[in-house]
């Protein structure tokens, strides 16, 4: 009996250990999938990488050489892996790397890269021409420390993609990042998690780009003084979010919203600009019949290229202590509704619808006689371009804010 309950007991020993066992290793197999989970970036070894001089001789006859040896002198080293998830080493072929341009760019297969490398100084052209849309189609950069960037020229130009998962990131030191987006074609993208505390110029950011949803709110750029030509060169834009872009510091604009179409009859919303920065001037206008016109004008060019914009129907401007420059709005196709703050800024109106109605005059005079013109077909398009204007004037309206 005594042998009997000894086995038993062993028995029992046996299963209980069993168990204990199967406990640890699941616990185990908890450990593997964390493991697997942060080892998601594959560390690239010097057989993934040729010089860059080596990678342009592919594209010496393609219609891009031109731009991405435009960021060859911030370029050392090209990506040939197949990883899809990439970590940069911080040495390649024994050598320190200091700079990402054209890393990646024209590649099809990477879907996220990740860099701690705490000497890396450039990212010109690193994802130039990158196409990942048939496959994510959204670039991870989550794992990438941007803070000692300093430059970033035409990082993402002609990219396309569906998005890309920036995180939350400061660009402590990046001061130059011209042409950013130039030409790329993302379908969401999203700033509003980015800071610029050094960023002094935003320069082509968005020239020729394309996309469905635009977020630009950048919330902090104490050190921005300039734009120019931020939305421009035929772009392309389906919903547009930027009145929270912080331009607080801005001195000089030179077209913020040039040459672009804006989906669904959109108005450009940016009633929290306030431009405090930027010189205003005063101009008073003398007419023939004795009364004079006195304006206060924001010095800056917010809006160019009227007539080559597409499907804007307007822009509320209605923080902004200054008027803007009103006169080929009104008689364009495009910004047919215009939100302003008060008097100042209606007198702006006033004045100008004055000067076309008498413009108007002359021009009707000049085309009531068609012998002074060249030929038939200036004559007609003279009265073409004509009826047009007359009737965006029409059309025209304004919205006073502060009554």
């Amino acid at each position: 009996m005594k042998k009997l309950s000894f086995v038993l007991v062993a028995v029992l020993l046996l299963v209980l250990a069993a168990c204990g066992g199967d406990k640890e290793s699941g616990a185990g197999g908890n450990d593997q999938k964390e493991k697997k989970s942060k080892e998601k970036y594959v560390l690239a070894t010097d057989d993934d990488f040729i010089s860059y001089s080596d990678f342009l001789k592919r594209y010496e006859y393609d219609d891009v050489y031109e731009d991405l040896t435009s960021v060859s002198r911030d370029a050392s080293w090209y990506y040939i892996g197949e990883e899809e998830y990439v970590e940069i080493p911080e040495k390649i072929h024994g050598e320190e790397v200091i700079q990402y341009g054209g890393m990646f760019a024209c590649n099809t297969t990477v879907k996220g890269v990740k860099s701690t490398n705490p000497n890396v100084r450039t990212t010109s052209g690193m994802f130039q021409f990158m196409d990942v849309t048939e496959s994510s189609g959204v670039l991870d950069l989550t794992e990438f420390d941007v803070r000692t960037i300093v430059e970033a020229d035409s990082m993402f130009q002609g990219a396309k993609l569906d998005g890309i998962n920036f995180g939350d990131k400061e660009f402590t030191e990046l001061t130059e990042a011209k042409a950013l987006f130039k030409h790329a074609e993302i379908k969401d993208l999203n700033l509003s998690t980015l800071t610029f505390p050094k960023l002094e110029e935003l320069r082509e950011v968005f020239y020729g780009y394309k996309g469905e949803n635009l977020n630009a709110n950048i919330p902090s750029l104490p050190s921005l003084v300039r734009i120019k030509d931020l939305i421009t060169g035929e772009a392309e834009i389906e919903s547009l979010e930027i009145n929270n872009l912080d331009v607080s510091n801005v001195s000089e604009v030179r077209i913020a919203f040039g040459n672009f179409t804006l989906g669904g009859d959109s108005i450009i919303d940016i009633s929290k600009w306030t431009l405090p920065n930027v010189e205003r001037e005063v101009d008073t206008v003398y007419y023939e019949d004795g009364s004079e016109s006195t304006v206060e004008y924001v010095k800056a060019r917010l809006i160019d290229g009227y007539d080559d914009a597409r499907d804007i129907a307007g822009i509320d401007v209605s923080s902004l202590d200054g008027a803007i420059h009103l006169r080929n709005l009104m008689t364009s196709s495009s910004y047919q509704k215009v939100k302003v703050k008060g008097e100042n800024e209606y007198e702006e109106y006033l004045k100008n619808k004055k000067y076309m109605e008498n413009d108007f005059e002359i021009v009707e005079n000049d085309i009531s006689r068609p012998e002074i013109y060249a030929n038939e077909e200036k004559w007609q398009e003279a009265v073409r371009s004509h009826e047009r204007k007359k009737k965006n004037l029409e059309e025209f309206e304004i919205e006073v804010v502060e009554q």
